[in-house]
């Protein structure tokens, strides 16, 4: 393909698998993923192109784990990516108390938090189960009666929007994606939020602790770093974690030392975990 056409097109995997395992599939490209939209046991997600073979590298070494029905490349262009999201974005309500909507939704809602966001393929948009959990966790603990909280791995700034909606009057949110910037400030701005400490940097490189609440919806092993520095620092904040496969809790329940597990939550495959001094 020419490269000019390239630079305009992204490519488009459709895979069809069982429906127990699609969210454990779509984890393994996380790495690669611009973006994805699951629906009942059909995943559809886009990449570079130049990603391409590192792809069909994955899909070789899982192939045979997995009930894979189908697999099929195509290109779409990048214009008619938003067409696509407009078409197939629902809104997302969670325990009737936090509705996360596209930017393009000009319908009135009943819940307590309404989030709006711009999509963009490389970044959260509420589906994610994992996303979800958290949020459901935030609710459980009330976190808004809480003063400062920090956000590790901010990406599109759902968490810290709803931090700020729910009454948290010092937000500190870090992402070490440069990408995610632009849309950070653009889901800022559509929300009417003006004053969140956002940064990006590595969050391992962040060492105040010194927060009401952390959360961390990231991935295994970089939560396992996050829990190693919560516990080094000897830190007294609410540590809400996300981002967890069912087959990670074991992992996660070994490396804390001197906190201990207050709650669990589950969907799917997902887990979303509190810890506390």
């Amino acid at each position: 393909m020419d490269m000019t056409k390239e630079l305009n097109k992204w490519l488009e995997l459709n895979m069809v698998v069982s429906i127990e395992e699609k969210e454990i599939i779509s984890g393994y490209f996380n790495d690669y993923t611009l973006g994805n939209h699951i629906e009942g046991n059909c995943i559809r997600m886009y990449f570079d192109f130049k990603d391409r073979k590192k792809v069909d590298l994955i899909i070789k070494d899982f192939r045979n784990l997995f009930e894979i029905k189908e697999i099929k490349w195509s290109s779409i262009d990048r214009e008619n990516w938003m067409k696509n999201w407009m078409k197939n974005f629902t809104p997302v309500n969670i325990s009737d108390s936090v509705m996360i909507a596209p930017d393009w939704d000009s319908n009135k809602y009943e819940s307590m938090h309404t989030v709006k966001i711009y999509p963009a393929m490389a970044f959260g948009t509420g589906h994610h189960a994992s996303t979800q959990l958290i949020i459901e966790h935030m609710i459980k603990y009330n976190v808004g009666c809480f003063n400062s909280l920090l956000d590790l791995g901010c990406g599109s700034g759902i968490l810290s929007f709803l931090a700020k909606k729910m009454g948290i009057n010092n937000v500190k949110a870090i992402d070490i994606d440069p990408i995610c910037k632009d849309n950070f400030y653009k889901n800022l701005e559509l929300n009417k939020i003006d004053d969140i400490d956002f940064s990006i940097q590595d969050v391992h490189a962040f060492k105040d602790y010194n927060f009401d609440v952390i959360l961390a919806n990231i991935d295994k092993k970089n939560i396992i770093k996050i829990i190693n520095k919560y516990e080094q620092y000897n830190s007294q904040s609410i540590l809400i974690i996300a981002g967890l496969l069912n087959t990670d809790k074991n992992d996660i329940l070994e490396c804390i030392k001197t906190a201990s597990v207050d709650s669990i939550l589950g969907k799917d495959e997902w887990i979303s975990m509190v810890i506390k001094r």
